[in-house]
């Protein structure tokens, strides 16, 4: 993630696998649209975002704004205080309004 100002999007999906649900995290630098940081879990929680956040290259303290729906993998005490201490903006899209990335 560059010098200009870094925004990450961040997103969830299910994958089944062997008759069990896992989730993918994908956390993708809105710039040139490259995935920065994945993780694979069985549950849908923020350590499974954590992980993710934590494979970006450059320190965390470059992220100036990230962006996310209301999952409450998102939602959370723990990605709040990760963001303050890092003085990142956290945005989360309006209930009920889907996002796309052009």
């Amino acid at each position: 993630m560059g010098d200009k100002k870094q925004i990450a999007v961040a997103d969830l999906t299910y994958i089944r696998v062997n008759q069990h649900w896992n989730y993918l995290y994908v956390l993708v630098n809105l710039s040139n649209r490259q995935i920065v940081g994945y993780h694979v879990g069985k549950h849908k929680t923020a350590e499974l975002v954590m992980s993710a956040l934590s494979q970006i290259k450059q320190p965390l303290s470059k992220l100036d704004l990230f962006h996310s729906d209301r999952g409450k993998e998102f939602d959370n005490r723990l990605l709040e205080d990760c963001f303050k201490t890092f003085n990142i903006t956290h945005s989360l899209s309006k209930k009920g309004v889907l996002m796309t990335m052009r």
